[in-house]
């Protein structure tokens, strides 16, 4: 098992820096952050190793019947997306754009699936993804000292999207998503463990999103303590200490925020995020809920409601065939995107799923053998938050999309099903001891 360990490990670092490391797109001049020291292509070296790993796993584990299983879900999903494609009469390097959007986390989710139905744990994947969100701390704050050596844009949003970390590009929105995995995990380890240092920590890490101007992370934070509420169980006093802590978080990230000027005047509430996500953007591009409605409209138009218009087709392809339905202005985030490339179908199955996975974590973590292994406990409590994170994600950014996201949630999800197929079969194991010894 130790290859597949080393395996998560590498496939992280480069899913979580090598956007950054890269050449950026520069469709607007130099207008990024990126260190340019390889080519825009060397970013395809991600999917290159998931395919061989993935073919590695069908060499050696031809008969995990789970392995199996979710390789034949997926490729017949794509072949019934390449027929929806072929309808809609778009080029088929569409369809091979969705595959890769859609799955490219798909190897990396086996991998951690086997490492947990055999036994072992990621306990050193979660510090080293952790470490991955952390760095983006020093990294934000040197891209902020910096912004007035990138070229001037004459859109402030622009300007502090630039501020992402190790995202690389714009991706601003995408580094606060992965800063809320590791406040998470360090809000869940403060609340179990006591030690200061996880606030510490966890403090440290709402400085990435404060200097990018991320207002949704706001969202995040809520979404977060929120969660925490209801996972843990709290006395009164502890209940009111969380509170307290939420509230020091949340007003210092305001204050913080307008000290900057970013609410450009304004009073950050509940009512300025509201009209936040309802507003155009400084580059015309749709509000987050004007994209929903134009997905919606779209497919009622083109008859195409039930089904969608195919994965990859409203999306931008890195092999020279956009989608045909792709465009940066309307179709903005993924959950807008989601809904125009597989229709009511789509959504069906992936409320389905994400229900399904919610129900897996809850019962492992009322189970009594799983309970007594607190590794596994950490893994399923920042597994069942960052799936919360990942939903409102939908709705801010195209986090579906985004490898830095997809990689660490698809390793702890991969990780929560081997976990829960490995205690069901021990389970199973101890009852038919059971009934032999007695009959």
């Amino acid at each position: 098992m130790k290859l597949y360990h080393y395996y998560i490990i590498f496939i992280l670092l480069l899913a979580l820096t090598l956007n950054w490391v890269v050449a950026g797109n520069n469709f607007l001049g130099k207008a990024d952050m990126n260190l340019g020291l390889l080519p825009k292509t060397a970013i395809m070296v991600i999917e290159a190793l998931q395919v061989i790993m993935l073919i590695r796993l069908l060499l050696i584990y031809p008969d995990n019947k789970f392995i199996l299983g979710a390789i034949v879900a997926v490729v017949a999903f794509c072949l019934f997306e390449f027929l929806i494609i072929k309808a809609m009469r778009a080029h088929y390097l569409v369809w091979v754009s969705g595959i890769r959007y859609y799955f490219s986390f798909f190897p990396l989710f086996l991998v951690s699936y086997l490492i947990a139905s055999k036994g072992h744990n990621l306990k050193q994947e979660m510090y080293w993804l952790t470490g991955l969100a952390l760095l983006q701390v020093p990294v934000a704050v040197y891209q902020f000292l910096n912004t007035s050596s990138v070229q001037n844009l004459g859109d402030r949003q622009l300007l502090y999207d630039m501020i992402s970390g190790t995202m690389g590009g714009f991706a601003s929105n995408v580094m606060s998503l992965v800063v809320g995995i590791g406040l998470l995990y360090f809000l869940v380890q403060l609340f179990d463990k006591k030690k200061l240092i996880y606030l510490v920590l966890a403090l440290l890490l709402l400085v990435p999103p404060i200097l990018s101007e991320a207002k949704g992370m706001l969202f995040v934070l809520t979404i977060i303590f929120v969660y925490l509420a209801f996972i843990f169980k709290f006395s009164f006093s502890r209940l009111m200490l969380l509170g307290g802590l939420a509230m020091l978080m949340l007003v210092g990230f305001i204050h913080i925020y307008a000290m900057l000027g970013y609410g450009y005047g304004k009073e950050i509430n509940l009512e300025y995020l509201m009209e936040y996500a309802a507003t155009k953007s400084g580059t015309g591009r749709l509000s987050r809920i004007d994209s929903i409605i134009y997905s919606f409209n779209l497919l009622i138009d083109k008859g195409t409601l039930l089904f969608g218009t195919g994965i990859g087709n409203a999306n931008k392809s890195p092999l020279g065939y956009d989608g045909q339905f792709y465009d940066f202005y309307k179709l903005r985030h993924s959950v807008d995107i989601f809904i125009t490339e597989t229709g009511l179908l789509g959504i069906c199955f992936l409320s389905y799923l994400f229900w399904k996975l919610i129900r897996i974590t809850r019962s492992l973590l009322k189970n009594e053998v799983v309970q007594q292994n607190a590794g596994d406990i950490l893994i399923l409590r920042v597994f069942l938050g960052t799936i919360f994170i990942f939903m409102f994600g939908m709705f801010w950014v195209d986090v579906l999309f985004r490898v830095q996201f997809m990689y660490p949630l698809g390793m702890m999800a991969g990780y929560v099903v081997g976990l829960y197929h490995k205690v069901k079969s021990e389970e199973e194991i101890a009852t038919t001891a059971t009934y032999q010894l007695h009959y």
